[in-house]
């Protein structure tokens, strides 16, 4: 059984040395695509959050001293749209690049997509698009569902020559990720009850029972735990809220598990049942880390 022991515990250190080769993703800047399709003519676009009207006022882009100035790194284009520029909706939306405090927001371009990182994602936010001609186009107020959004704007029966457009609702589109949600649930569970089941025959366990208590087991509390992880990371708080609900819930399994487990299992002593808890949520909880670097 010792020999046991130190084969379990050297794949545990192994599991804790890979993740250090992954990149530490776990609190990744949640993000939202932007699709621009249809539009047959020349703009520019910017994300706006909601502002009062004291905290917008007109950029002094010359004035290289200026911290808001210098944001213009954080924008796709080294000139930021005159019009744009001290422009605060009427729903009272202004630039989440310019005007939030300390913003690190930042907006990149390739043809008619747009990609915004911001560090949280936000509560409600308007896209405004703004032509050659310096006419306006902005979008209701959206609410951003997914951690990391991926947005379609058909602007296909838009006229660019009007001025202060509100698009209707069914022009903007978020596409939530329920295949990827689906995925991600998945795997977690069916490598999870695989692992911990080897974990169980290298412990020397052979009864039925004691392998249908595991599978019943893991079935009830990797469920409820990968179900959590999945709606935290993709639809709330991204790699932060997963991660904390992860670990928390990690350790409340396993004490759960460790009282089923001394409890039910009749082949071998009681501090083996719970050694076997320790080692197997241990081993799963190293993999489900390393897939937030999966699924990021």
């Amino acid at each position: 059984m010792k020999k046991l022991f130190y084969i379990i515990t050297a794949l545990c250190f192994l599991f804790v040395l890979l993740p250090t080769q992954l990149s530490a993703n776990y609190a990744p800047s949640s993000n939202a695509v932007i699709h621009i399709e249809g539009a047959d003519f020349e703009y520019d676009l910017d994300v706006f959050y909601r502002f009062s009207r004291d905290e917008v006022f007109t950029i002094d882009f010359d004035d290289s001293n200026s911290e808001r100035t210098n944001r213009i790194s954080n924008y796709y284009k080294s000139e930021y749209p005159q019009t744009l520029n001290g422009f605060r909706t009427q729903e009272g939306y202004a630039s989440a690049i310019f005007y939030e405090p300390y913003s690190s927001n930042e907006l990149t371009r390739d043809g008619d997509t747009f990609d915004f990182f911001h560090f949280f994602k936000p509560n409600s936010m308007q896209i405004v698009i703004v032509t050659d001609e310096g006419n306006i186009i902005r979008t209701p107020v959206v609410e951003q569902k997914s951690y990391n959004a991926v947005f379609t704007i058909d602007l296909s029966d838009i006229d660019p020559s009007i001025d202060q457009q509100l698009l209707d609702d069914d022009l903007i589109e978020e596409d939530i990720p329920r295949g990827l949600m689906a995925l991600d649930f998945g795997v977690r569970l069916i490598i999870t009850l695989t692992v911990e089941l080897l974990i169980l025959a290298l412990f020397m366990y052979k009864k039925k029972s004691t392998f249908l208590t595991v599978g019943i087991t893991n079935l009830i509390t990797q469920s409820t735990l990968t179900i959590s992880v999945v709606f935290y990371y993709h639809l709330n708080y991204g790699g932060i809220g997963a991660f904390f609900t992860f670990i928390v819930a990690e350790f409340l399994i396993f004490l759960f598990e460790a009282i089923v487990y001394m409890i039910s299992f009749k082949e071998h002593s009681r501090l083996t049942a719970l050694l076997y808890a320790l080692f197997a949520n241990f081993v799963t909880m190293i993999i489900g880390l390393m897939l937030f670097n999966v699924f990021t």
